[in-house]
């Protein structure tokens, strides 16, 4: 396997800003390195992958499900062009377990949150991330031991970091009771690793409070919507010096342009204190996780303002109470007893207390039916008018409310996402696998893009052999976990049809049979005498993903190919492009690459041992 020259870390949500944050943890961690780290969305990632080989990455991938549609395809994709695939995932035996080649777990025992406002996932993914950053840097001596042990200590003084931040809870609540309900526009701010908190903070206040929030860089803010007059969270934490000075100028204009920062900083830090409507102060937290305690800040007042908009609401829920008790029972006193209640609602919204919440249409519409109350004479009212009233409330409850324990128009029994199409087998494998009875999707997608890629050189097939995995042999179990495989033959096309083999009873594979087993992929071979055109590919189950037989063809190839269709062919092959250049190299007169394909065979390019093809090619 090449050296891991790249790490990508991908999610989607949540997830997605977890893997900001691991991938910040892992560059700090390995700072000085040449790898290259970085992130993205997943269904950014899958949609936009190059055609080469990912031989030399390491792919992360972070869910907490392990069945987010986008992220698993993307694992799929970077998997069959080559990545090492390594998941931190909460449930155990997940289709994400299954698909990586590696895995963390973060569940404290129980698999399944079924609330879309998870936190724990989130703090617990970090902290997955962390340990996997201090591992790299143990490995490849980017730290000393000294180092990791002082980051292993702040790690683990994280916990108690929390708790910190949670025992202001009454200070945060007061905050969010203060200014949550009261701001019509919210936004979250935050530069450098805070940006990543930002972004947390603010998918938790959309999905608790059901608001559409931007979230954008500190200093971007002055040249997009100030205009709006927000509420701006700005997280301002983790800071150099340099940095909290600038920080204090964008506060200062926030608050210039009438609106309402927030500040998140560092305990003891006094210079936002002129400008922000208020500082919620949080402790040092070495180890590059001083975003951690700012996303959990963030939660804690989101929580407390989604239970202040949810409370605003309950003169309205009475109200509506009421006007149904009228509509079951016709003898009920009439509506100029609710005008009191009435009143104080419509205070309310004159002093901007339910501006998060309501929309000025619903906020008209009750003010018009009061109207019509006051101007109706004592006595029953019509049943349609109270009809309307409460299709009003309805609305206004319904806008209103904010149920914390689940998030509206959103079903976690199914995760949709991406759907890339799968790499199609050419013809010539297609009608030899129709002829042994075998799909193409039993075939990994890794392997079908490689047998894609090598097909133009390809003019047929002459003999197809179909061996399956025998567990069983004599009622006695073979094969286990970590011993040989036993296989037997089951069908043959073409030339092999009616030729006697040693696997017409079950017995241990061996050779290529056994690599192909071994490996799960496609082995391209010589044969024994280096004559022979041949290709194992394993098969596998769609749902369990366990490998239950190999399919053995031989091949024609054509007598010439042009060099781009080399090029592409060799890259599609991985190590074998590599190994290539390598060994050129290796030669006190290298050869370019270009110049010593042309030579080559299309069949060597493929089969022949690529040391034996550069010592001819070099004499």
């Amino acid at each position: 396997m090449p050296p891991i020259r790249r790490i990508i870390v991908i999610g989607q949500g949540t997830a997605s800003v977890a893997a900001n944050g691991i991938a910040h943890l892992i560059d700090r961690a390995l700072a000085g390195s040449r790898i290259v780290v970085g992130s993205c969305k997943a269904s950014e990632m899958s949609g936009f992958l190059s055609e080469q080989s990912l031989e030399d990455m390491l792919l992360i991938a972070v869910s907490q499900s392990g069945t987010t549609t986008d992220t698993n395809r993307t694992v799929d994709v970077a998997g069959s062009r080559g990545a090492w695939v390594h998941a931190i995932v909460n449930r155990r035996n997940s289709p994400l377990v299954s698909k990586s080649d590696s895995h963390s777990y973060t569940s404290d025992g129980r698999d399944v949150e079924m609330a879309v406002a998870s936190t724990k996932a989130f703090y617990s993914q970090v902290a997955a991330g962390k340990l996997i950053a201090l591992l790299l840097a143990s490995e490849l001596k980017t730290m000393t031991d000294q180092e990791i042990l002082h980051e292993m200590e702040d790690l683990e003084r994280l916990p108690a970091d929390i708790e910190w931040v949670l025992e202001q809870r009454s200070l945060i609540r007061e905050c969010a009771e203060q200014y949550g309900p009261s701001s019509r526009n919210w936004a979250v701010v935050g530069n450098g690793p805070n940006k990543i908190a930002a972004d947390e903070i603010r998918i938790k206040l959309s999905e608790l409070c059901y608001k559409s929030i931007p979230c954008d860089f500190t200093e971007d803010k002055k040249h997009i919507d100030l205009s709006t007059e927000p509420l701006t969270i700005v997280v301002a934490n983790d800071l150099p010096e340099n940095i909290v000075q600038d920080t204090v100028k964008e506060v200062s204009i926030f608050k210039a342009h009438n609106g309402k920062p927030i500040v998140l900083c560092t305990r003891g830090e006094k210079r936002f204190a002129e400008y922000a409507e208020w500082l919620v102060e949080l402790p040092v937290a070495g180890g590059g996780l001083g975003f951690v305690l700012a996303t959990v800040a963030g939660h804690l007042w989101g929580f407390y303002a989604a239970k202040a908009i949810d409370a605003g609401c309950e003169k309205l829920r009475r109200v509506r109470g009421e006007m149904a008790a009228m509509l079951e029972d016709p003898e009920t006193e009439g509506l100029q007893r609710l005008q009191p209640i009435l009143h104080e609602i419509m205070e309310d919204f004159a002093a901007g207390r339910m501006n998060a919440a309501l929309p000025a249409s619903i906020v008209a519409a009750l003010a018009m039916h009061m109207i019509r109350i006051e101007g109706n004479p004592g006595g029953q009212p019509q049943r349609q008018f109270l009809q309307q009233g409460v299709s009003i409330l309805n609305a206004a409850v319904e806008e209103a409310t904010r149920p914390i324990d689940s998030i509206r128009h959103q079903a976690k029994t199914v995760t949709v996402g991406i759907s890339r199409p799968q790499e199609i087998l050419p013809a010539v494998f297609v009608n030899a696998l129709e002829e042994l009875e075998v799909a193409p999707v039993e075939i990994s997608e890794q392997d079908r893009r490689i047998i894609s890629a090598v097909s133009p050189i390809i003019s047929g097939i002459n003999a197809g052999l179909l061996y399956r995995v025998v567990r069983i042999v004599g009622g006695t179990p073979v094969g286990l976990k970590g011993e040989t495989p036993w296989i037997k033959l089951v069908t043959a096309t073409g030339n092999s049809v009616g030729k006697a083999s040693r696997y017409d009873s079950p017995k241990p594979a061996g050779g290529t049979k056994r690599t192909a087993l071994r490996l799960e992929r496609a082995v391209w071979s010589a044969g024994r005498g280096g004559a022979e055109n041949l290709v194992v590919i394993p098969l596998f189950e769609e749902k369990k993903g366990e490998c239950k037989a190999i399919v053995l063809f031989h091949l024609d190839f054509e007598p010439q190919a042009t060099l781009q269709q080399k090029l592409s062919i060799l890259k599609a092959l991985g190590s074998r492009y590599h190994d290539f250049e390598e060994r050129l190299q290796e030669l006190s007169r290298p050869h370019e690459l270009a110049d010593f394909l042309e030579s080559v065979s299309p069949r060597d390019l493929v089969l022949a041992p690529v040391d034996s093809l550069i010592l001819s090619g070099a004499r």
